[in-house]
């Protein structure tokens, strides 16, 4: 509970920096703005996760975790965001901001255990 409490605390700081990216590239087509949003928020993300979520778990193999990360939670919140945006935007044509925040929320949970399992796992002890 308290590594999750973590998690969603990091979350909202990146929800902060993908929705303030969002916003800036407003005049740009919706989808690229979402992408470039996604990833900006991943970077941010995974600073945070590595010095605090999952900082017990931190060591050796920063950019191997930041390519782990990338590939894993990053690329199913830029498929999932993207798929999300695209149906509350042109199919229930809502407004591409409450769209963005929905598409977070839809995809944080299988984020963490995404984080949880492959990319901050447990390592087992060596001698």
């Amino acid at each position: 509970m308290k590594r999750w409490l973590k998690f969603s605390t990091v979350g909202l700081m990146g929800i902060a920096v993908q929705m303030t990216t969002m916003y800036l590239m407003r005049d740009w087509h919706y989808l690229v703005s979402t992408v470039i949003a996604v990833e900006l928020a991943i970077l941010h993300n995974f600073v945070w996760h590595e010095v605090w979520t999952w900082k017990d778990r931190a060591g050796d193999g920063r950019l191997g975790r930041l390519i782990r990360f990338n590939g894993t939670t990053g690329a199913v919140s830029i498929l999932a965001n993207v798929f999300w945006m695209r149906l509350l935007v042109q199919t229930y044509h809502i407004a591409y901001m409450p769209s963005s925040a929905a598409a977070i929320v839809l995809t944080s949970a299988a984020n963490f255990t995404i984080s949880e399992l492959l990319v901050f796992r447990k390592r087992p002890l060596t001698c």
